[in-house]
């Protein structure tokens, strides 16, 4: 964070009051965090369950309800969101499409502070549905390493984070905690003018009195099984001890705080000059009286607890049937052997009397299936997810026709809806953060490589501010603070972070390009398409890129060595006069397959490929329409 825009402040604050805050939200939570491990567990794929803990040799887990959170996952957040910055003035109507580039070409692609930002925003989502609600920190990041000077997103582990006693929201939060592990290095480079009682940390080491608390040293209740299991021995040195760091983050000023020490070593105003907290939360299912919501774990906890005893039940059931308990009489028999393996001799007195195998009754072998089949199904009925490979007579929900699998991809997209409306909601807070810290805080000019289409769309809007260079496929966007001062609102497109159906797009990109070619012709003398729908949108001041249209279908249905296909006019000099020709006579046919008019014979065609030799760049991309071969998806 740059110190140039922190400032320090002088306040009254009662250290009792802070602390003892402190202390009332770690045991506010106590009864909440006691229920994170046995989630972890599943989502680990470790069991859970008290029978295959205490009662099992069988130690299987059937992955199916964190499998059922990672897909929905994948699905909901498939691709960073897209949207639109909107200033709250109509002064700023400009600022807001250069917001609109810095947001795409400059934070978006370094926002990457512990993981690249579509990663944590994944992260939150399973989060969320592991524990009801995950959160994240919206701050300014000075990333001299990578030049990176502007807003990121810190994902808050779930232990520490700390909200206030009684509050059900974060908007209903006058404040929040959180708690970080820092060494003593770390403190030693403090600037002395914004921290304070740092000297009084340090000169504890003196007296080799600095207490040490790694992560692996704090309270079980505040580490995850997981971490206790494998990093047992996580401190730094005697020398460099970690130090646990609380800030208290209020709307108005930020504290900072060691627990262990019982000092206060920071009070700033809050830097980001909105009187809004700095945390984000995304909720799986809100509830009223429950800050952390309600996750799919808890709903379905038991039902996955009950499929591993099942699971675990029938394989020691299967085990006992292949080698039933013997019953053998000591005085008939000399036990030395009684060998269980094949071709053994056994020394008895009374064959089939002396030993007998247990009867074991097969009865809860048989009922199995039925079980299994009923557990699988009630947790697919909690995600509002189906497969086909459980019966249909297990539920009458669980269908497999046609229509029925319909309605379940129906339901299933309910419910990713859902999803997505909680995960848009949080992206926009972020978003909006983000917009608005870079125009308070920007502290330089900002710079940003251009490179080839990406000049032709932001000159357009910017030539002032755009820097061409000799080659012409790259340039800069330079931009000052005061273009982009002001207050902005993100507005996100609704589905934009989505998974794509690409055949359905494909499908779809297919179908509207049949509407736009429908009464299409190519004029004889300017050789472009032209057609009603063209016209209608040239009416009304729009345009319609068909070529682009072409080429999603192309590329969309992963046809090799596209850009072969695909010409742009500057590349058609290089191509011989046959394979023109050649070119001329497909498209002829591809055309003609799809019902548009060729006022022109053959020869007008290879006319036409040589009048693009000297076409300019503005029309090129309607040429690149007659460069496409056929393609079969599109009749």
């Amino acid at each position: 964070m740059p110190t140039e825009n922190l400032k320090s402040i002088d306040a009254n604050i009662d250290k009792d009051e802070i602390f003892q805050d402190f202390s009332n939200s770690d045991r506010y939570i106590a009864n909440k965090r006691a229920e994170w491990d046995d989630k972890e567990k599943i989502f680990f794929a470790r069991l859970s369950d008290n029978i295959s803990a205490d009662e099992t040799k069988s130690q299987v887990h059937d992955p199916r309800l964190s499998t059922y959170i990672i897909e929905r996952s994948g699905r909901v957040v498939a691709q960073l969101p897209r949207g639109k910055t909107k200033p709250l003035s109509k002064s700023n109507r400009g600022k807001a499409k250069l917001m609109d580039v810095i947001l795409d070409k400059y934070i978006l692609p370094n926002a990457n502070s512990q993981f690249p930002l579509l990663t944590k925003l994944k992260l939150m989502q399973v989060y969320s549905n592991i524990y009801g609600s995950s959160f994240g920190l919206v701050d300014w990041l000075v990333d001299k390493k990578r030049g990176y000077v502007g807003p990121d997103l810190w994902l808050i582990g779930i232990r520490d984070f700390f909200p206030q006693v009684g509050a059900v929201s974060l908007e209903d939060s006058d404040y929040a905690m959180v708690s970080t592990i820092k060494t003593k290095s770390w403190l030693k480079t403090l600037d002395p003018e914004l921290w304070q009682n740092i000297d009084k940390v340090l000169d504890n080491d003196a007296d080799n009195r600095i207490i040490g608390k790694s992560r692996s040293q704090l309270s079980s209740e505040r580490i995850s099984t997981r971490y206790s299991e494998y990093y047992q021995d996580d401190a730094e040195s005697s020398r460099n001890p970690y130090i646990e760091v609380i800030t208290r983050y209020e709307r108005d000023r930020w504290i900072t705080f060691l627990p262990d020490y019982g000092e206060i070593i920071r009070v700033i105003e809050n830097p980001h000059q909105n009187h809004m907290l700095p945390i984000v939360s995304k909720h799986n299912f809100p509830i009223l009286e429950d800050f952390y919501g309600l996750g799919e774990f808890e709903r379905s906890e038991t039902l996955q607890k009950s499929l591993d005893s099942l699971i675990n039940l029938y394989f020691d059931g299967v085990k006992m049937s292949l080698y039933p308990p013997l019953q053998i009489n000591t005085d008939g028999v000399t036990p030395s052997s009684i060998k269980m393996r094949p071709g053994s001799k056994w020394f008895v007195d009374r064959p089939n009397v002396d030993v007998q195998p247990t009867m074991v009754s097969p009865r809860g072998l048989e009922t199995f299936t039925a079980s299994y089949q009923y557990l699988l199904s009630a947790l697919q009925n909690s995600q509002g997810t189906s497969e086909t490979n459980i019966s249909s007579g297990t539920d009458a929900t669980m269908g497999k026709t046609p229509q029925a699998l319909r309605m379940q991809l129906s339901r299933e997209n309910t419910r990713d809806s859902m999803e997505r409306t909680q995960l848009e909601y949080t992206v926009t807070q972020i978003m909006n953060r983000f917009i608005n810290l870079e125009a308070t805080k920007m502290p330089s000019a900002l710079v940003i490589s251009l490179f080839g289409s990406e000049i032709d769309e932001i000159i357009t809007d910017f030539p002032d501010l755009v820097e061409i260079f000799e080659d012409g496929q790259s340039g800069k966007l330079t931009i000052n603070k005061s273009e982009i001062e002001g207050k902005y609102i993100y507005d996100i497109d609704s589905g934009s972070m989505s998974r794509k159906d690409e055949i359905s797009e494909i499908e779809n990109l297919s179908m509207l390009l049949r509407q736009v070619l429908s009464g299409a012709q190519i004029e004889p003398q300017s050789g472009q398409l032209v057609s009603p729908i063209l016209k209608a949108f040239e009416a009304s001041g729009k345009k319609l890129d068909v070529a682009e249209m072409f080429k999603r279908i192309i590329v969309g249905s992963g046809v090799e060595d596209w850009d072969k296909i695909i010409l742009d006019a500057d590349d058609i000099e290089n191509q011989p006069t046959t394979k023109i020709k050649d070119l001329a006579n497909e498209v002829n046919t591809f055309l003609s397959e799809l019902g548009v008019k060729n006022h022109s014979n053959h020869n007008n065609h290879s006319n036409l490929f040589k009048e693009n030799q000297d076409i300019n760049r503005d029309n090129h991309n309607n040429h690149n329409l007659f460069l496409i071969y056929k393609y079969e998806s599109i009749r």
